[in-house]
């Protein structure tokens, strides 16, 4: 997933084999060149978005991180690591 600007569907609501490894490509302050974008297009990225706010570099991938995981991943399920209080 190449995350840009808004104006691109939401990360969550893309399709993604949660079976499969997924790597996320964070842009630099500014976003992507033209041709920086074109090329991670043909190079198989699929363009989404983090919403309509503009969030720092470092911001921007621990919110996709979380995103991804709760979507797909393993913050999804309904157990817990820690036991039950008694």
């Amino acid at each position: 997933m190449l995350l840009e600007t808004p104006g691109h569907p939401a990360l969550a609501s893309l399709p993604v084999d949660a079976s499969a490894p997924l790597l996320l490509l964070v842009g630099p302050a500014g976003g992507f060149e033209a041709t920086e974008a074109e090329a991670l297009h043909a190079a198989g990225f699929a363009s989404a978005s983090l919403g309509p706010r503009i969030l720092r570099a470092e911001t921007a991938a621990v919110a996709a991180v979380a995103i991804a995981q709760a979507t797909w991943g393993d913050l999804r399920e309904a157990t817990s690591p820690f036991p039950a209080a008694p």
